[in-house]
């Protein structure tokens, strides 16, 4: 192989020469050169994206006001609240957060039974020792 300083390194260049198929096969793409792929038939159209709807602000804070029960205790009040109007505004315009506002119903619900339940154990537990006191 020998070096030719008119020629560009990257002009195709096949150090064999054109060749013939051994057994006479013919491209299947008529002239077209080995390895080369033929030209597209379709071009599929670009998509768009599909339009997102926004999510219910009422449902955020619902599941917000939801997941604080477990560390403030009261945001349960406005979790059941904020639950329930989101759900019915979902209902109305078709916005997104259906789940996000089922979760913080769920999570609201949950809290008001724990402190209910609390309650309950915190008055019994007072009746008790104060029905057990002994005096002298």
């Amino acid at each position: 192989m020998s070096y030719d300083p008119d020629r560009s390194p990257y002009d195709p260049y096949d150090p064999y020469g054109e060749r013939d198929h051994p057994y006479g096969y013919q491209s299947a793409y008529g002239g077209q050169q080995p390895g080369a792929y033929p030209p597209a038939a379709y071009q599929p159209a670009a998509q768009p994206y599909p339009v997102h709807s926004p999510t219910n602000g009422y449902a955020v804070a619902s599941l917000i006001c939801g997941i604080g029960v477990f560390m403030v205790g009261v945001t349960f009040i406005p979790a059941i609240i904020c639950g329930h109007i989101a759900r019915a505004q979902i209902k109305r315009t078709g916005q997104d957060g259906d789940g996000l506002a089922l979760a913080g119903l769920i999570l609201g619900y949950i809290g008001l039974v724990s402190v209910v339940a609390i309650v309950a154990f915190v008055v019994i537990m007072m009746v008790a020792v104060a029905g057990s006191a002994s005096y002298y």
